[in-house]
């Protein structure tokens, strides 16, 4: 029995490494099958990484143009035009992607792997191919310490700005929020991704620095509170507990629902540093455990779930 993971970009392996874990526990083999692409997260890009991985995990590296048998795993249908018929397909999804894509592949699954029963209803991606399992991106143990010794972070209090899009940049005074911050002793640390590079670096700057485990949730379990601008980052602040600034500064909505709850503050750019510190003062200062609970409870899943066990007991293997 074989897993085929339909590797088109490296951030696919965040997904996917956690079901090869569970899979090797089972005894099932597990190859990835690579393409290239032009995105920064091409995967031949990163081919040392991806070796590297490999032994680490155990599984084997190959072109997405070969043959095998065993069942496909993709994550929102991306590759499924190169792969051949007649082999059993399954789809993770990855939140806010399953919105535009979810009809040009549902037609070529034989099951769509959805976060929750909510989610589908919200969006309208109704399909008796759903299974509502929860996403294996979460199928990972921080250990602490090993996380503090491999970023190297500032000691003292910690800040993880997720950097905004360039497009937004003008409605937000970045030096102003990071100011804010320092006047209130926390480092500050900055993510971004590799397609969207922060033109301020902060105290601390990641750029993907790590394709698995997923480097913004390693971070954010090693800062006290987080700074959003919309990103859909929110569903990680949920599921590891923790709290949040938002400005909503992008021109649409993303999963808002997650956004009406106690563990998260919507300031607006206008914020004088009186009423930024009193928001963050107020959620650190006081136990938010029963939000998060209840947030995951109505939109996403069990923390602590194994996914991917679910997953390949669904499946069968």
């Amino acid at each position: 029995m074989s897993l085929n993971f339909v590797t088109t970009e490296m951030t696919f392996l965040r997904y996917f490494i956690p079901m090869i874990i569970e899979g090797n526990k089972r005894g099932l083999s597990s190859r990835m099958l690579i393409k290239h692409t032009d995105k920064y997260s091409n995967p031949h890009k990163y081919e040392s990484q991806l070796n590297d991985f490999a032994k680490q995990f155990d599984f084997s590296i190959h072109s997405i143009k070969e043959d095998f048998d065993g069942t496909y795993v993709l994550l929102e249908g991306s590759g499924l035009k190169f792969l051949p018929s007649g082999k059993p397909k399954i789809t993770l999804t990855s939140f806010c992607d399953t919105v535009p894509l979810y009809e040009k592949y549902i037609d070529g699954m034989d099951h769509v792997i959805m976060v929750s029963e909510f989610f589908a209803h919200y969006y309208k991606k109704h399909s008796p191919k759903n299974l509502y399992l929860g996403s294996p991106k979460y199928d990972v143990h921080l250990v602490g310490m090993e996380v503090e010794e491999k970023y190297n972070l500032p000691v003292g209090p910690r800040a993880l700005v997720l950097f905004p899009k360039a497009r937004d940049l003008s409605k937000i005074d970045m030096r102003k929020i990071y100011s804010f911050l320092r006047r209130m002793g926390f480092s500050v640390i900055v993510k971004a991704r590799g397609k969207d590079p922060a033109t301020l670096k902060g105290d601390r700057y990641f750029e993907d620095f790590s394709w698995y485990p997923h480097d913004s949730m390693e971070l954010m379990t090693l800062c006290d509170i987080v700074i959003n601008f919309d990103s859909t980052a929110i569903k990680e602040c949920v599921m590891l507990d923790v709290p949040m600034i938002n400005f909503h500064i992008k021109p649409y909505d993303r999963l808002e629902f997650l956004y009406n709850y106690g563990y998260v503050k919507q300031l607006k750019p206008t914020v004088s540093f009186d009423g930024f510190s009193e928001s963050i003062k107020s959620l650190m200062g006081q136990y938010l455990g029963d939000e998060f609970e209840r947030a995951r409870v109505n939109h996403l899943f069990e923390k602590g779930k194994n996914v991917s066990a679910s997953i390949l007991d669904e499946i069968g293997l």
